[in-house]
């Protein structure tokens, strides 16, 4: 309930996209005080995030900043 961190393994994978902009969205009212770590093949999904690590075969490939 009043985590620092959260973590998202493809919660979003079986959502249609409206439903999970919306739930995305909702992450924004959190505030700065909550890390959120998102694992998903949708680039979509991402958008929000600050920083974007692309891992391949569980080695660093990119990183972005947003």
């Amino acid at each position: 309930k009043n985590s620092k961190i959260i973590f998202l393994d493809e919660a979003t994978s079986a959502l249609d996209e409206e439903t999970e902009e919306a739930i995305i969205t909702s992450f924004k009212h959190l505030g700065d005080d909550v890390t959120i770590i998102i694992i998903t093949h949708r680039i979509n999904t991402l958008k929000f995030c600050d920083n974007i690590y692309m891992l391949d075969s569980g080695k660093l490939v990119k990183k972005d900043k947003l």
